[in-house]
C-alpha cells in the first residue's frame, strides 16, 4: 500500500512540475523573440531613402606613412628571398653513381632546359628534376617524363625562386 501512496502523490507532483517547465519556456522564449526584434530599429521610409552622410575628422596623427614604410621594408625582404616552399620530382634513389648519372642524361634528352639536381648523402643518390612552385606543375612535367621514368614521384621540398 505504501507503494500505491507514493504513486498518487508523485503524478501530481509530475503534472506541476511539466507545467513548470512548459510554461517558463514559452515565457524564455517570448522573451527571444523580443529581444531579437529590437535589436534593428525600425526606420521610417522617408530616412531609408535618404543618403548618410559620413564625417571624416582629420586627426593629428599620419598612419598611411608608418604603413608605407612598413610595407616597403616587406617588399624588400621579399626581393632578398631565394628559396620558397614547393615541388620537386624524385626521378632516381639508389647507391649505384652510374646509374644516377645515367638519369640525369635521360632527361637532359627529353627536357634540355630542366634543373636537375643531384645530391649524395651516403649511400644514397637521388636525382630530382625542377623547381615547381605549384603541385599541378610538377604533375604536368611528371606526365611528360613517365614513359621513360615509372618511377618518378612529386616531392614537397625548398625549391629556388627564380626572377
Amino acid at each position: 500500500m505504501c507503494s500505491q501512496k507514493k504513486q498518487t502523490r508523485l503524478k501530481p507532483n509530475l503534472i506541476i512540475l511539466i507545467l513548470f517547465f512548459v510554461g517558463s519556456s514559452t515565457t524564455m522564449f517570448g522573451q527571444d523573440l523580443e529581444f531579437f526584434r529590437n535589436l534593428r530599429p525600425q526606420e521610417t521610409p522617408k530616412e531609408a531613402e535618404k543618403p548618410k552622410e559620413v564625417e571624416f575628422k582629420e586627426s593629428g596623427y599620419c598612419i598611411e606613412s608608418q604603413l608605407n614604410t612598413y610595407l616597403d621594408s616587406v617588399a624588400e625582404k621579399n626581393r632578398k628571398a631565394t628559396l620558397i616552399r614547393g615541388f620537386r620530382i624524385l626521378l632516381y634513389s639508389g647507391n649505384v653513381r652510374d646509374e644516377a648519372t645515367q638519369a640525369k642524361a635521360l632527361v637532359y634528352r627529353s627536357l634540355p632546359r630542366a634543373d636537375v639536381y643531384t645530391s649524395y648523402q651516403s649511400p644514397t643518390f637521388k636525382v630530382k628534376l625542377g623547381d615547381f612552385y605549384q603541385r599541378m606543375d610538377a604533375y604536368l612535367t611528371l606526365k611528360k617524363i613517365e614513359s621513360t621514368f615509372p618511377n618518378a614521384v612529386i616531392m614537397e621540398e625548398v625549391v629556388n625562386l627564380k626572377p
